[in-house]
């Protein structure tokens, strides 16, 4: 089922001392009216607060450094076409493939894969191809 949210912040030059948030109710038929001070940056009641970003971790787990971040300058990520004809010549390595999203695919909708050797079987392949 689709939803869709529409939000309208008001501005104003003078201070109103209580806010007001607008909602509806689940069958979209009466609105709900929230008066709170003040109205905090994900547009809910409370402080004025938010998630900042840290380098550190808040509990004993390991640092996370970059992300999925490739370090290989680019030589195991494919685009779809790559993909294809590297399966192409080597059909045995579809399996050795894993799907990469990033910050870019998960925007523009676009694929990537990596070749994750990573407990591959090697000597099962052919030497490469030039």
């Amino acid at each position: 089922m689709a939803h869709v949210h529409v939000v309208i912040a008001g501005f104003g030059h003078d201070d109103v001392p209580v806010k007001r948030l607008y909602a509806y109710d689940e069958q979209a038929t009466a609105s709900v009216t929230t008066g709170t001070a003040p109205i905090g940056p994900y547009l809910t009641p409370g402080s004025a607060s938010f998630v900042t970003q840290r380098r550190q971790p808040i509990s004993p787990i390991p640092e996370m450094r970059c992300g999925n971040h490739p370090s290989d300058d680019g030589y195991f990520i494919f685009t779809d076409a790559e993909r294809s004809e590297f399966l192409r010549l080597e059909p045995r390595a579809k399996k050795i493939f894993r799907r990469f999203t990033g910050s870019e695919e998960l925007i523009n909708g676009s694929m990537r894969w990596c070749l994750w050797l990573k407990d591959a079987p090697l000597t099962n392949y052919a030497p490469c191809r030039a």
